[in-house]
């Protein structure tokens, strides 16, 4: 639980232990009294992760924080929700599960993201289904934390503001949680053959028609008696769906151009970042630089293609007084020391949008040394400058 702590904790940990009590409150309604006293060893249990959690966030501001700038939840305050918030949630939800605006409802992807939906749908139904009739703990627990993982979530994106929450981070994980609340339904009581007697009910008379053969086996079929339940059919049917969905969009991050898709996911889609670069991690290298500032999404690329040799920065544009600031995420803070960055012989990778800033900023200094394609590496003649302004 450590830079993803805060993630898991709103993703699983948090909704894991909200479920433990629910489950534990359940149990002390209908066992006279001695629910909680059985559910005790499982409410300790679910909240170990939370405290481990609580640790890796402290762990995070009290040692991680001294050597590598990251954004963390300071800035987040709580609000009242609006109506957009939760649209948003919603939506995207649905664009998670394969839905998008422009898909012709018929295309092999409308009816993908139509199914997608439609999985999603049965799972929630099912899940009110189980825990109003089931008698087995653990078919209720677990669809008691499929509902508490997207409740967690919703009031997440509705009562906190603050720095962008991207909703693929958060969104997207929890889409696997439907696998085992699917399988964990439970049909067998409330419909069908299978649903107990109600009390008082009066029995029916001995001489009452006797039912046709073929609604005593729909009612079996349906209640589980049988060795394939609709049950099963339907939960085997909505995660053949999901899976289904998430095989044909594995297709299109291998090949983008064989599947007509928007991509709506991170706020960077261009997947020939490695291509482009490899030059520039090349000349770099040969040229001795040891040192670059780039956009986040291209700057630990250059470290990595360069197999390290080429330390970078993430940087981004600023305001217009300083058109260029640091990024926080994910930087080692050792780098942005102007003692150390004096030493080393800098550069600046920039792609089209910080060609802009670097224009800008007058004061700079950069002599433009190289162009590949959309970068331009330009040479910093004073580079602990820059790293005194960027400070």
């Amino acid at each position: 639980a450590c830079l993803a702590g805060v993630r898991d904790l709103m993703i699983s940990i948090a909704p894991l232990f909200v479920t433990a009590v629910i489950c534990a409150l359940i149990g002390e309604r209908g066992e006279n009294g001695s629910g909680l006293k059985r559910a005790a060893p499982g409410l300790l249990l679910a909240l170990v992760p939370v405290l481990f959690g609580g640790l890796g966030y402290m762990v995070n501001a009290g040692v991680l924080a001294e050597r590598y700038a990251f954004a963390d939840y300071s800035v987040q305050s709580l609000s009242m929700g609006t109506f957009s918030d939760l649209y948003n949630v919603i939506y995207n939800t649905f664009v998670d599960l394969g839905f998008q605006d422009f898909q012709k409802l018929f295309s092999v992807e409308g009816l993908l993201g139509v199914g997608g939906v439609t999985a999603w749908i049965v799972s929630i139904i099912l899940a009110f289904h189980t825990i109003r009739h089931s008698r087995e703990a653990s078919a209720v627990f677990m669809q008691v934390f499929w509902l508490m993982v997207q409740f967690v979530i919703t009031c997440v994106f509705i009562f906190l503001s603050g720095a962008e929450l991207l909703h693929m981070l958060y969104l997207l994980p929890i889409i696997i949680w439907i696998f085992p609340a699917l399988a964990a339904a439970d049909l067998r009581e409330g419909y069908g053959a299978a649903e107990t007697e109600k009390p008082g009910k009066a029995p029916k008379r001995a001489g009452a028609k006797r039912e046709r053969t073929g609604t005593r086996g729909w009612k079996r079929l349906l209640g589980g008696d049988a060795a394939v339940s609709v049950h099963g059919l339907v939960s085997i049917a909505a995660c053949l769906l999901i899976l289904c969905n998430g095989l044909f969009y594995t297709g299109f991050f291998r090949d983008p151009s064989s599947i007509r898709l928007e991509y709506t996911g991170l706020n960077y889609n261009d997947t020939g970042t490695v291509k482009g670069l490899q030059p520039v991690a090349d000349y770099l290298k040969e040229n001795g630089y040891t040192l670059i500032y780039g956009s986040y999404w291209d700057a630990a690329v250059v470290t990595e293609l360069s197999d390290g040799a080429v330390k970078s920065l993430p940087v981004e544009e600023g305001s217009h007084k300083h058109p260029i600031k640091y990024m926080k995420w994910l930087a080692d803070l050792k780098l942005q020391d102007p003692e150390w960055v004096k030493t080393q012989k800098v550069g600046i990778v920039a792609n089209m949008e910080l060609s802009y800033a670097v224009a800008d900023f007058k004061d700079l200094d950069a002599v433009e040394v190289a162009s590949f394609g959309g970068y331009t590496l330009y040479e910093l003649p004073n580079p602990a400058a820059l790293a005194e302004d960027l400070s």
